[in-house]
């Protein structure tokens, strides 16, 4: 008979964490409740009440905003550039129905995170210099 060193059985989908007590990897159980010890009733006292804050409600988290393109001049020649050439080297190319040749630049969600603040004058610079793109 062989042993074997991870012998236990494990759930399909059981959640293992790093237990830095013991320094390993170990199958999470859930947080564990704090024990409720009652306390001991004194006769004679009254009960002291909760002092509350009121009705504190909960802010929604504002939307983050993209701050827009300040580029102008060379510098905005420059940057459209560097996304066109970043593009072409980096990224897929779509199929031109009309050619059945992949000429069709894909712009994807990651490229338009990446360039968000940039993606306004990017198109627009695609569409004068007459380059396919297609996003995705």
């Amino acid at each position: 008979m062989v042993k074997r060193r991870n012998n236990r059985r494990i759930r399909p989908n059981q959640q293992r964490r790093y237990n830095p007590h013991t320094k390993r990897i170990e199958p999470f159980q859930g947080k564990k409740k704090p024990t409720k010890v009652p306390k001991p009733k004194v006769e004679g006292e009254t009960p002291q009440r909760n002092n509350g804050v009121g009705f504190v409600p909960i802010k929604p988290t504002q939307m983050r905003t993209t701050v827009p393109c300040t580029c102008d001049g060379d510098l905005l020649k420059s940057t459209n550039q560097r996304m066109l050439r970043r593009l072409r080297e980096k990224r897929t190319r779509g199929c031109n129905t009309a050619s059945n040749a992949f000429d069709v630049l894909v712009i994807n969600g990651a490229f338009r995170r990446e360039y968000r603040r940039h993606m306004g004058h990017f198109r627009a610079f695609l569409r004068e210099e007459q380059i396919r793109f297609v996003e995705v």
